[in-house]
């Protein structure tokens, strides 16, 4: 890490400009100056020359009173302050200022990195698992080993069922699926470790079982006039407005995942040929879809009248304050949904709207219309015929011809 360290005069005045480059506004950029004014005082002060990451921690902490990694509600001055330090730290690394900073410092505890790093790496040669399910592994690794090590059990062949256990314990109120979901993360990671031999004891027999009935809820669903309601409530005159009617419109019209919407290229849409061709993120599979007039329509208006002109990023959507890059992987573009259905007074019947729902909706009318499972599949994009079949339980009409006898009681 040495070579990367910048004195931190130069390295403000290359964050300064980069940020000019990307298309900050003014007031943002003023508020960053005013932060690395304070910072370049306070390391004068302390003698130091260089920018490290305990040094930014005691910095927040003396001057701003925050926490770098911390959960806890803040001021919009102290986020402000907080990401102005973590812009520092992350262009001293990677020589980017990425869109979002975390809020929290997503690293193993020092004494389980490499068993963590080996099997996440397992998972993904070996098991050619999907990022989106490895993070989500990773995650369920890291609360598991900061609990161990908040309770003193620094050495993996220290944990023993009991402690397995008492973990299991603390999930307790969450839903079903994911504490199953927990334990079955788990159970995989130490058969991994045993036979790696990482860890002495054989317990796959010994993790308890928990019951989920799937797919046991039925989904969600907008109805034709709640779908109109919503598109008819996005100010399509505003540069946001056109980019958010274009992603709606997807949704509504192809009920695409929200990672594929997320992920669109310039090369996935052929204005020329009237297509739209991917290949899903989620099970890697191409689709191809015809291109319908208004959502053609609805992206030729987006990409000449909304598209900030300044970005160069592939994706088609793209942020619109800067640096207008694409959304981020852990983006489900709810806020979007839930902005219109609130303007149209949808939300009371859906508190818990999300993209995902136009997805069922377009699964429901076509069931509706008699279209044929297989072809609901296909233009659905499931891999496997029996997903499509989750999706017949919103079919509520062929419900409605399947009445069950309530039995008399004698």
């Amino acid at each position: 890490m040495e070579e990367k360290m910048i004195p931190v005069e130069a390295l403000i005045q290359s964050v300064d400009a980069e940020l000019i480059r990307l298309n900050y506004s003014e007031g943002r950029i003023r508020h960053h100056r005013e932060c690395w004014n304070v910072l370049r005082k306070y390391m004068k002060r302390q003698g130091e020359q260089f920018l490290t990451v305990p040094l930014a921690v005691q910095f927040l902490r003396e001057k701003y009173g925050i926490e770098m990694y911390t959960h806890n509600k803040m001021t919009s001055h102290k986020m402000s302050m907080r990401r102005s330090v973590l812009i520092l730290l992350e262009y001293q690394t990677s020589k980017m200022i990425y869109k979002r900073m975390p809020s929290r410092d997503h690293t193993f505890p020092f004494e389980y990195e490499t068993a963590c790093l080996q099997y996440l790496d397992y998972l993904r040669k070996q098991r050619d698992l999907t990022e989106g399910s490895i993070k989500q592994h990773r995650r369920c690794l890291e609360h598991f080993t900061l609990y161990c090590v908040a309770n003193g059990i620094i050495d993996l062949n220290q944990i023993d069922i009991s402690n397995l256990y008492s973990y299991i314990n603390t999930l307790s109120g969450y839903s079903k699926s994911y504490v199953n979901a927990n334990i079955q993360e788990l159970k995989s990671f130490f058969a991994f470790l045993y036979g790696a031999g990482l860890y002495e004891k054989d317990i796959h027999a010994c993790w308890p079982s928990i019951r989920v009935e799937r797919y046991c809820r039925l989904p969600d669903t907008f109805s034709a006039e709640e779908v109109r309601k919503i598109l008819s409530s996005v100010d399509r005159g505003s540069a946001l407005g056109k980019r958010d009617y274009a992603i709606l419109l997807l949704a509504v019209r192809y009920g695409l995942r929200v990672s594929d919407i997320r992920g669109l290229t310039f090369d996935n849409v052929d204005f020329k040929n009237c297509k739209l061709r991917l290949v899903q993120q989620k099970t890697a599979k191409p689709l191809e879809c015809e291109l319908f007039e208004d959502v053609g329509w609805a992206l030729i208006d987006y990409l000449k009248n909304g598209r900030p002109p300044v970005s160069t990023d592939s994706h088609i959507f793209v942020r619109m304050v800067a640096p207008y890059t694409g959304f981020a992987e852990d983006d489900n573009l709810g806020q979007i949904v839930y902005k219109y259905a609130l303007k149209a007074g949808v939300n009371k019947r859906h508190p818990r709207c999300s993209m995902h729902m136009f997805r069922y909706t377009l699964a429901s009318s076509m069931l509706s219309n008699n279209t044929p499972l297989p072809i609901v599949s296909s233009i659905l994009g499931h891999s496997q015929l029996d997903t499509t079949k989750i999706y017949t339980k919103v079919d509520m009409t062929q419900l409605e011809l399947c009445p069950l006898e309530v039995p008399r009681a004698e």
